[in-house]
Protein backbone atom coordinates (compact mmCIF):
# COMPACT_ATOMS: atom_id res chain seq x y z
CA UNK A 1 0.00 0.00 0.00
CA UNK A 2 1.43 3.35 -0.96
CA UNK A 3 0.58 6.51 0.88
CA UNK A 4 0.63 10.06 -0.41
CA UNK A 5 3.15 12.27 1.37
CA UNK A 6 0.50 14.99 1.85
CA UNK A 7 -1.39 12.74 4.28
CA UNK A 8 1.68 12.54 6.53
CA UNK A 9 1.74 16.16 7.66
CA UNK A 10 2.11 15.81 11.43
CA UNK A 11 5.42 15.37 13.26
CA UNK A 12 4.83 12.60 15.79
CA UNK A 13 7.05 11.61 18.69
CA UNK A 14 6.87 7.96 19.71
CA UNK A 15 7.47 7.27 23.40
CA UNK A 16 7.94 4.02 25.28
CA UNK A 17 7.28 3.60 29.00
CA UNK A 18 9.70 2.31 31.59
CA UNK A 19 8.60 1.66 35.13
CA UNK A 20 10.06 0.98 38.52
CA UNK A 21 9.37 1.56 42.20
CA UNK A 22 10.66 4.61 44.02
CA UNK A 23 12.02 4.76 47.58
CA UNK A 24 8.51 5.03 48.99
CA UNK A 25 7.32 2.00 47.01
CA UNK A 26 5.16 3.92 44.56
CA UNK A 27 5.22 2.89 40.91
CA UNK A 28 6.91 5.42 38.64
CA UNK A 29 6.51 5.67 34.88
CA UNK A 30 9.01 7.51 32.75
CA UNK A 31 8.31 8.14 29.06
CA UNK A 32 11.34 7.84 26.80
CA UNK A 33 11.39 9.44 23.35
CA UNK A 34 12.15 6.71 20.81
CA UNK A 35 11.75 8.44 17.45
CA UNK A 36 10.10 11.34 15.64
CA UNK A 37 8.45 10.55 12.32
CA UNK A 38 5.92 12.15 9.97
CA UNK A 39 2.42 10.69 10.10
CA UNK A 40 -1.25 11.26 9.49
CA UNK A 41 -3.71 11.65 12.35
CA UNK A 42 -7.37 11.00 11.55
CA UNK A 43 -10.29 11.06 13.98
CA UNK A 44 -12.42 7.96 13.65
CA UNK A 45 -15.93 8.14 12.26
CA UNK A 46 -18.81 7.64 14.70
CA UNK A 47 -19.58 4.11 13.48
CA UNK A 48 -15.91 3.12 13.98
CA UNK A 49 -15.95 4.49 17.53
CA UNK A 50 -19.17 2.58 18.28
CA UNK A 51 -17.72 -0.67 16.90
CA UNK A 52 -14.59 -0.17 18.99
CA UNK A 53 -16.62 0.49 22.13
CA UNK A 54 -18.51 -2.76 21.58
CA UNK A 55 -15.12 -4.50 21.61
CA UNK A 56 -14.38 -2.77 24.95
CA UNK A 57 -11.88 -0.37 23.37
CA UNK A 58 -12.02 3.41 23.70
CA UNK A 59 -10.37 4.37 20.45
CA UNK A 60 -10.68 7.81 18.98
CA UNK A 61 -8.03 8.15 16.26
CA UNK A 62 -6.26 6.31 13.47
CA UNK A 63 -2.61 7.22 12.91
CA UNK A 64 -0.77 6.25 9.73
CA UNK A 65 3.04 6.22 9.55
CA UNK A 66 5.54 4.83 7.11
CA UNK A 67 7.70 1.97 8.29
CA UNK A 68 10.76 3.15 10.19
CA UNK A 69 13.23 0.79 11.85
CA UNK A 70 13.30 3.00 14.97
CA UNK A 71 9.62 2.24 15.68
CA UNK A 72 9.48 -1.30 14.30
CA UNK A 73 9.56 -2.69 17.85
CA UNK A 74 6.64 -0.55 19.11
CA UNK A 75 4.01 -2.29 21.19
CA UNK A 76 0.62 -1.56 22.65
CA UNK A 77 1.36 0.62 25.66
CA UNK A 78 3.57 3.08 23.82
CA UNK A 79 2.21 6.54 23.19
CA UNK A 80 2.46 9.18 20.51
CA UNK A 81 2.84 12.89 21.17
CA UNK A 82 1.72 15.54 18.66
CA UNK A 83 2.02 19.03 20.06
CA UNK A 84 -0.10 19.03 23.21
CA UNK A 85 -2.02 15.89 22.18
CA UNK A 86 -1.20 12.44 23.52
CA UNK A 87 -2.38 9.21 21.90
CA UNK A 88 -2.16 5.83 23.63
CA UNK A 89 -1.55 3.03 21.13
CA UNK A 90 -4.32 0.41 21.41
CA UNK A 91 -3.72 -1.54 18.20
CA UNK A 92 -1.04 -1.91 15.54
CA UNK A 93 -1.52 -3.13 11.95
CA UNK A 94 1.32 -3.68 9.53
CA UNK A 95 -0.66 -2.99 6.36
CA UNK A 96 -0.17 -5.60 3.65
CA UNK A 97 2.41 -7.27 5.97
CA UNK A 98 5.17 -5.64 3.90
CA UNK A 99 6.81 -3.38 6.53
CA UNK A 100 5.90 -0.27 4.55
CA UNK A 101 2.96 1.33 6.39
CA UNK A 102 1.71 1.03 9.97
CA UNK A 103 -1.88 1.81 10.95
CA UNK A 104 -2.17 2.58 14.65
CA UNK A 105 -5.49 2.57 16.46
CA UNK A 106 -5.22 5.01 19.34
CA UNK A 107 -7.09 6.59 22.20
CA UNK A 108 -6.52 10.28 22.77
CA UNK A 109 -5.32 10.72 26.32
CA UNK A 110 -4.12 13.36 28.69
CA UNK A 111 -0.59 14.32 29.54
CA UNK A 112 -1.25 13.55 33.19
CA UNK A 113 -3.60 10.70 33.86
CA UNK A 114 -3.83 9.30 37.35
CA UNK A 115 -2.39 6.00 36.13
CA UNK A 116 0.64 7.73 34.59
CA UNK A 117 1.41 10.29 37.26
CA UNK A 118 2.80 8.15 39.97
CA UNK A 119 6.15 9.72 40.73
CA UNK A 120 7.01 11.35 44.02
CA UNK A 121 7.98 14.99 43.64
CA UNK A 122 8.98 17.61 46.15
CA UNK A 123 6.27 20.20 45.83
CA UNK A 124 4.96 22.59 48.38
CA UNK A 125 1.22 22.62 48.38
CA UNK A 126 -0.40 24.30 51.34
CA UNK A 127 2.87 23.84 53.23
CA UNK A 128 2.96 20.05 52.76
CA UNK A 129 4.97 17.74 50.57
CA UNK A 130 2.57 15.62 48.54
CA UNK A 131 2.83 13.01 45.83
CA UNK A 132 1.86 14.05 42.33
CA UNK A 133 -1.04 11.59 42.59
CA UNK A 134 -2.41 13.57 45.53
CA UNK A 135 -1.74 16.87 43.77
CA UNK A 136 -3.49 15.66 40.61
CA UNK A 137 -6.46 14.45 42.64
CA UNK A 138 -6.73 17.89 44.26
CA UNK A 139 -6.49 19.66 40.90
CA UNK A 140 -9.08 17.37 39.28
CA UNK A 141 -11.49 17.89 42.16
CA UNK A 142 -11.07 21.66 42.26
CA UNK A 143 -9.36 21.97 45.61
CA UNK A 144 -6.17 23.34 44.01
CA UNK A 145 -5.78 25.61 41.01
CA UNK A 146 -2.99 25.54 38.46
Amino acid sequence: MSIRAGRLRHMLEFQSPTGSRDAVGERTTVWNAVASVWGGVEPLRANEVIAASQANMRVTHRIIVRYDSSIASMTIGWRIVRGSNYYDIRGIRNLDEKDKVFELICEEGLLYRETDVITYVDVLMHGLQVTTRQMLHNIMHGTTRL
